[in-house]
């Protein structure tokens, strides 16, 4: 959470400079986005899963890693 907290403030402060249309801005919110979407899969998974995969840390790495290389390749298409 402190990361996805961390990322949202520098987004708006992007945004307060530079405007909601600025590049930077836009990265930052596409990056920010990365992020809740991992947190949300490691929570989910850590709750489907408490006996096996309940270690939330070690989920939210392998969500934010799988999230990274779906991006590539769909970047790559």
């Amino acid at each position: 959470m402190d990361e996805i907290q961390r990322k949202r403030k520098v987004m708006i402060e992007s945004a307060k400079e530079n405007g909601f249309t600025d590049e930077m801005t836009i990265q930052y919110s596409q990056e920010l986005d990365e992020l809740i979407v991992a947190y949300q899969k490691a929570r989910q998974t850590a709750s489907q899963y408490p006996n096996r995969g309940g270690n939330i840390l070690l989920n939210w790495r392998l969500a934010r890693t799988n999230n990274r290389e779906r991006l590539a390749v769909s970047a790559a298409i």
